[in-house]
């Protein structure tokens, strides 16, 4: 805890010295709210805006900035494509049909094409990244998000990943353009996050009536709370978002194709071995993931996603950490267990992280050189108590959580991903009699729901 609000201090201590020399600069670009222009739809940019703010204000949306690139910069793009296309020594690079997110077993996902490797290799391509770039940073700051005017990220940002993804569902309306080596039925991507990175910008490479759906989605919390729509986008148009939300495309008619370019705070990914970066920088040491969660849990506290996934990737370091430097790690993965809870107050979403903070609590009461006391055991078992009663509620194929929970093949009223972890460790470390934490039945008399666990194990 000690660290953890040194932490705090030095950051809340940046941004004080930061202040002084940025809130002039702020004050005089911030614009002013625009009037919602008569007719038109919410997430939609006004005939003739440049720049506009989607679906809510924009501090919870998308920003977007209308015909940022002409077609002839989009040709130039499109060129060192087909260089990809063509380099037959990095053909694993070229066209590559992919499925993730949460999807279903009818998705049939999209085709991408990495450019990453060759993109800076051309006068062009260096140009439009630079461009790209600039763009971000400015539209960032007119949203008002504070990503760059913290002074939380103090590395420069690289590309991560650059990406040409296109979309082909059926009954296309247009021929999609000759490549080499495409695929079709791409039609879609399910709910995911683009963890690691801070921002994600996309341009529109193909125009909007080309296709029909496909409406670009963001989501603050679960399936309970609802999803923003972001709709409008066309040719040459820049789309901007923080990493960390939750975002989808939907399911898609025709032919769709878009850049998307991740800016992160690791080196540039411009290996041409493999397609997407690798995580290492981020799972294997804490010396970026650690600023990287201290930066976006502090521009945006209110966000579900940003604890919770900030406390997993800090967790599971941990578990791979030898103590003390694990126990600390567990320390601070618990308090953006905690953040996250209260964050999901009244959702769905709450099972989660109340479940992460009971596995984190085993391993901080019961970690070497500590003595733990059965009010430990208890504290921990009201947590599993609620997330039981939580699960318990969901209906199969109707949950967020049907895959972790794995009710159909876990033992009847059980939940896989509870009673295989946490319960099992409670079960096994109760019964060491130099603990003195007393007989098991002791704890199922207070706790019903535990005969559903231990006395089937």
């Amino acid at each position: 805890k000690g660290d953890f609000m040194i932490c705090q201090i030095r950051a809340a201590a940046c941004l004080v010295l930061l202040l002084g020399t940025t809130d002039a600069r702020r004050k005089r670009k911030q614009p002013k709210p625009k009037p919602k222009a008569e007719g038109v739809e919410e997430g939609a940019c006004a005939a003739g805006e440049q720049k506009c703010y989607a679906s809510r204000p924009a501090v919870d949306g998308v920003a977007r900035q209308k015909q940022a690139f002409s077609a002839g910069e989009i040709a130039e793009l499109l060129a060192i494509e087909k260089q990809v296309w063509e380099d037959r020594e990095q053909a694993h690079l070229s066209n590559h049909s992919r499925v993730f997110g949460e999807t279903t077993a009818e998705s049939k996902g999209h085709v991408v094409t990495y450019l990453h490797a060759h993109i800076g290799s051309a006068p062009q391509g260096q140009a439009f990244l630079d461009k790209l770039l600039r763009l971000t940073m400015e539209l960032e700051q007119e949203a008002g998000w504070g990503v760059a005017s913290s002074g939380l990220f103090a590395l420069p940002l690289h590309r991560r990943s650059v990406e040409s993804i296109r979309y082909t569902g059926a009954a296309a309306r247009a021929t999609p353009p000759a490549r080499e080596g495409g695929g079709g039925g791409a039609v879609e991507i399910g709910w995911h996050s683009d963890f690691m990175s801070v921002m994600t910008v996309s341009v529109m490479l193909s125009p909007a009536h080309e296709w029909s759906g496909g409406v670009f989605e963001t989501r603050r919390l679960g399936p309970d709370d609802g999803a923003q729509s972001h709709d409008g986008a066309d040719f040459g148009d820049v789309t901007l978002w923080r990493s960390w939300e939750r975002h989808r495309v939907q399911p898609l008619s025709g032919h769709r194709h878009v850049l998307v370019v991740q800016w992160w705070l690791a080196p540039a990914h411009v290996d041409p071995s493999s397609g997407p970066a690798p995580a290492f920088h981020f799972t294997e040491s804490s010396d970026l993931l650690l600023p990287y969660c201290g930066g976006i849990t502090t521009v945006d506290p209110s966000s579900y996603y940003a604890a919770q996934i900030c406390g997993k990737f800090i967790h599971e370091l941990a578990m791979r950490t030898a103590p003390p430097e694990g126990v600390r790690l567990f320390k601070l993965a618990l308090a953006h267990h905690q953040s996250a809870s209260r964050l999901a107050h009244g959702s769905v979403m709450l099972r989660a992280p109340l479940l992460s903070t009971a596995q984190c609590l085993s391993k901080i009461f019961f970690a070497p050189g500590r003595q733990p006391t059965p009010e430990h055991i208890h504290r921990i078992l009201r947590l599993c108590e609620r997330v039981h009663k939580l699960g318990d509620a969901l209906k199969r194929g109707e949950s967020p959580f049907d895959r972790e929970m794995d009710k159909a093949a876990a033992p009847v009223g059980q939940q896989k991903d509870m009673g295989g972890t946490v319960l099992r460790f409670l079960r096994q470390v109760i019964a060491h009699p130099a603990l003195g934490l007393g007989p098991h039945s002791a704890f199922e008399g207070e706790y019903p729901f535990l005969r559903q666990y231990w006395s089937n194990s």
